[in-house]
């Protein structure tokens, strides 16, 4: 896995209108990662991000992994195939 830098994650949600993303969103989990990404967006890194949202680094850290790599597709949750 590659890391991604705060400036290269905070370039690609530049054009992105976040607040109204999570105005329209009715999923919870997906407000959740709409939320951390907001919180990047506006200047703060991912541990810190983690706090705000009382989640694990990783968690945050894959969100914005995902997001980098897929765009906003890459925030839905995965279904199984049970």
């Amino acid at each position: 896995m590659k890391y991604i830098s705060q400036k290269q994650l905070e370039d690609k949600l530049k054009p992105l209108d976040i607040k109204a993303l999570i105005a329209k969103q009715t999923n919870g989990r997906m407000r959740i990662r709409l939320l951390a990404l907001l919180h990047i967006k506006e200047g703060a890194n991912r541990a810190k991000t983690a706090i705000y949202l009382k989640s694990s680094r990783k968690a945050v850290n894959d969100w914005a992994k995902n997001f980098y790599e897929n765009g906003l597709d890459g925030l839905k949750e995965k279904t199984s195939n049970r």
